[in-house]
């Protein structure tokens, strides 16, 4: 049998496609250290399931299935960094097969399957999130795996089938709520196309909407009792017309010059339309109007009630669903708009993503590195008893965290929180900040001069999420 053959085997294929994808994933499962929004979760997971999930209701941000699934997780191997990662991560690994399903399915040709692949497998985007102690891999898997059911339901239309799709629509929405969008772009998907399909995925989606709405009862029962009305998401900006190239920009994958990057996403999403356009007049992949609706659905709504809402919705990483059919996409363009003479160059189009990737890994910026804040500390610090004093949330806890997986550091080192603006109960110390999410009024710096205190030395740790702040501050003696 040729190697061409032997690809084009279905369990072959596979297989190489969760090879491809598990590369970077292993890669960047420890190369950053937990951040504010991962040690959060770390430190609601040491509680009771009861306890835990009563916690992500007040947060009102998330369904529980994933924070539920890592309860048990750690659990089960403890709390190391590999271990928890491991679970997105093998998320973010699995997201190959319902990937190249959806291929099959839209009847992409191998070469376009092939390619939608590698630019799946080197994604920054899938990638990060494959690494990240939240629930977005999940979520794109779970919004994969339901396209392709959809897909397979709709041509072959069994009752197993339709049962299929409904679980994994209901462990997509219980992943998180922006699934909803996915659901609604299948709904779409049987009202324009399929209709014959239309009563079995309304009963689908209505059975996702049922699951779903236990948790919501709780989240609304609770917000009651705490007073907090999504204040937890007041800090996201309002987007901006050019915004919407975001989720695209992101998942090809940053450069060093941003206006590049936005070039980038905007020629994809021109090939794309091109592409999707041909492809419906000649019918070559019945797939593309869901594609694109999973493309598109998502990124429009969140982006409309973002502007006309009480309150922006607007985050990437919520619309991560919208990756997967984006590369399928593009991947189908690459395929069909570049000569199969000029394959190499479809195939190095599709390797950018992963280089780009590569480079971020290597270079280590995509996150502020609060391990290095603490070490950069002690270092520079004689005293045996260090008290760092921490005005802002988004340090607090990765800090603390960062401490505590070093034994000789919990031993010099004292973090706690402090209310912004507050005195300094000690004569001397550090404080760290986040300048990307400042404490509020004066900057920490100016408010310790107006005390009476002297600073300085000062750090700064640059990262492309954040910007952390370092500064001794020493009580000056009265004149």
């Amino acid at each position: 049998m040729s190697v061409r053959a032997r690809l084009a085997r279905p369990e072959i294929a596979a297989a190489l496609a969760v090879g491809a994808f598990t590369v970077l994933r292993l890669a960047a499962l420890t190369r950053y250290p937990f951040w504010t929004d991962e040690t959060w979760t770390l430190e609601v997971g040491r509680s009771s399931l009861r306890t835990a999930l009563m916690l992500h209701a007040d947060d009102q941000t998330h369904p529980p299935l994933f924070y539920t699934l890592l309860w048990f997780w750690r659990r089960v191997g403890g709390d190391s960094p590999v271990w928890v990662r491991l679970l997105p991560c093998l998320a973010g690994i699995a997201t190959a097969i319902p990937m190249f399903a959806i291929a099959r399915a839209a009847r992409m040709s191998a070469r376009a399957t092939w390619l939608s692949l590698l630019l799946g497998a080197g994604s920054g985007l899938l990638v990060a999130y494959s690494a990240e102690l939240r629930n977005y891999s999940l979520l794109a898997l779970a919004g994969s795996a339901s396209l392709a059911l959809w897909l397979r339901a709709r041509d072959g239309g069994t009752r197993r089938d339709f049962i299929a799709l409904s679980i994994a629509n209901m462990v997509l929405v219980n992943t998180h709520y922006f699934g909803v969008f996915v659901v609604m772009a299948e709904w779409c998907d049987a009202l324009g196309w399929v209709r014959r399909r239309l009563k079995a995925m309304t009963l689908s989606a209505a059975i996702a909407a049922l699951s779903l709405a236990p948790w919501i009862y709780e989240t609304i029962r609770r917000a009651r009792i705490t007073g907090n009305h999504l204040e937890v998401v007041s800090w996201i900006p309002y987007p901006h017309v050019g915004d919407l190239l975001d989720v695209a920009r992101e998942t090809l994958g940053a450069t060093p010059w941003p206006t590049f990057d936005v070039g980038a996403a905007a020629v994809a999403c021109a090939a794309i339309a091109v592409w999707a356009a041909r492809a419906r007049r000649s019918n070559a992949a019945p797939g593309v109007r869901l594609l694109l609706l999973a493309a598109m659905l998502p990124v429009g709504v969140a982006f409309m009630a973002s502007v006309i809402g009480p309150r922006p919705i607007w985050l990437v990483r919520y619309l991560i669903t919208v990756a997967p059919p984006f590369l399928l996409l593009l991947g189908g363009a690459l395929d069909a708009l570049i000569p199969t003479r000029l394959a190499p160059v479809a195939v190095a189009l599709a390797f950018i993503p992963g280089v780009l990737t590569a480079r971020s890994l290597v270079q280590g910026e995509a996150k502020p590195r609060f391990d290095t804040v603490v070490r950069t500390i002690a270092a520079h610090e004689s005293a045996p008893q260090i008290d760092l004093l921490l005005p802002g949330v988004v340090q607090v806890l990765p800090v603390i965290y960062a401490i505590r997986r070093e034994p000789t550091l919990s031993r010099r080192l004292h973090a706690r929180s402090m209310a912004p603006g507050a005195r300094p109960d000690v004569d001397s110390g550090w404080m760290v900040w986040s300048e990307v999410h400042p404490p509020g009024g004066l900057t920490p710096s100016a408010t310790l001069v107006r005390q009476g205190f002297a600073i300085g030395p000062a750090f700064g740790f640059r990262s492309d999420a954040d910007s952390l702040v370092a500064l001794r501050f020493v009580k000056q003696a009265p004149r």
